[in-house]
Order: structure tokens, then C-alpha cells, then sequence
């Protein structure tokens, strides 16, 4: 009878950790052909493409020196439903080739979750620092989204820098 007990316990304790820690795929973009950037809101700028290198997919940002003051970006709303008073944890390969140092912290190659509440104001969450020039790294973060959020989105670019930015196997989760 202890065994059987014991067993029920462990049990009922995995099932509430695993429950506690699940997450919901909210975005998962691994860049599988040039049909991909379909799945973002923003038309194109000029300046980013779906580009491929040896076989494999990437979104790829270029913004020349006489652009600096500038953002070029490609933009994903996120469903209110799926992300209203959770945190959100977002994922990303990124790539750089020269790009520049900007004026302010947030700026630069932009992995960036914006969000608008009435309780809570506007709000940019951003991997800040990231410039120069390496080779590809995973980039993550958490935000929290309010629970009365109005607007959710993901922008992924160059803002206010130059130089050649590279994002690959997006994946947002929520909690």
C-alpha cells in the first residue's frame, strides 16, 4: 500500500511541475525556403530578404552607411489570446557583419517585443547590445505581457545602425 502511495504522489507531482512549466509555441520560424517571409505582417523593405547560404534559410537586414538613422525591420502581431498575462520567452539565432555601435542601447539589431496597455503604458523589450560583427549565436530573453495588452508584436531588424544582420530559428513561447 506505501508503494502504491508513493506512486500516486510522484506521479501527481510530475504532472503538476510539467504543468507549472509548460509552455505554448506562439511562433516558430525556421526560415525553410524564401516562402517564409509570408508569415511576417510588414511588406519587405528593400534592404531584407529571405537569403540562403549553402542550402540553408535566413532572414538577412543590410542597411547601408548612408542609412544609419533609420529602421529597417520586419515586423509579426502576435495573438492577444495566446499571450495576455503571460511571459513570453523569445529565441533566436542572430548573425552580424559590421555592424555598427548605435547612439543608445536598445538600438542596433532589433529583436524587439512591443506591447501596449492601458494599466501599463507603452512597452519595448529589447536583447540590447548586441553590434559588431559574430559568427551565428542564440539570443533569449523573457518579457511579461500585461493581462489588458492591447497590441503584441516582434520586430526583427537594424535600428539606427549599419551593417548586415541575420536571424534564424525563431521560436516564442509563452508560460
Amino acid at each position: 500500500m506505501k508503494k502504491i502511495l508513493t506512486a500516486a504522489f510522484s506521479a501527481a507531482f510530475v504532472l503538476t511541475a510539467s504543468s507549472l512549466f509548460a509552455q505554448e509555441e506562439i511562433f516558430n520560424e525556421a526560415f525553410n525556403g524564401p516562402e517564409a517571409i509570408t508569415r511576417f505582417d510588414d511588406v519587405m523593405p528593400a534592404n531584407a530578404k529571405v537569403a540562403e547560404k549553402d542550402g540553408k534559410y535566413f532572414l538577412q537586414v543590410n542597411v547601408p552607411a548612408d542609412n544609419k538613422s533609420k529602421s529597417y525591420s520586419v515586423k509579426r502581431v502576435i495573438p492577444l489570446g495566446q499571450v495576455k498575462g503571460k511571459t513570453l520567452k523569445v529565441s533566436a539565432m542572430v548573425k552580424a557583419d559590421d555592424v555598427t555601435k548605435p547612439k543608445d542601447p536598445w538600438n542596433g539589431i532589433k529583436i524587439m517585443v512591443y506591447t501596449d496597455s492601458p494599466t501599463k503604458g507603452k512597452l519595448w523589450k529589447n536583447y540590447d547590445g548586441l553590434f559588431g560583427t559574430f559568427d551565428w549565436k542564440k539570443v533569449e530573453y523573457e518579457v511579461a505581457i500585461p493581462e489588458d495588452t492591447l497590441v503584441c508584436q516582434i520586430t526583427f531588424g537594424l535600428q539606427d545602425s549599419t551593417g548586415t544582420v541575420s536571424f534564424d530559428d525563431i521560436l516564442i513561447t509563452a508560460k
